[in-house]
């Protein structure tokens, strides 16, 4: 699996923000939101510039898809506040408007 690379090389290494969203889109298309949103958490923390917005970005859809739309919300408003010129997320913020679920877990 991809996520056993990813995770050797995290370990082996300096944690690299890239990574960690790399390995949280794998877990992502498993449908382990929870570990993706843990590794999306670890990447934003490691304050990357080049890799912030990614970040952000996916963990939006990873609160998303796992039903926590309330949390899905708040992250949205944080990046669009970053990043008000994204058109798609401006989108995105209108569909998770409509939504008012609980998380599934």
């Amino acid at each position: 699996y991809a996520i056993d690379i990813y995770s050797s090389v995290l370990k082996a290494g300096e944690p690299d923000a890239r990574l960690y969203n790399r390995r949280a889109l794998c877990r992502m298309a498993l449908k382990e939101y929870a570990e993706a949103i843990t590794d999306l958490e670890a990447g934003l923390a490691r304050k990357d510039p080049s890799a912030s917005r990614t970040l952000l970005r996916n963990e939006v859809t990873a609160y998303e898809y796992s039903g926590d739309f309330t949390k899905a919300k708040e992250k949205m408003k944080e990046y669009l506040s970053l990043y008000p010129e994204d058109a798609e997320a401006q989108r995105e913020e209108i569909f998770l408007s409509t939504r008012n679920e609980e998380p599934t877990e």
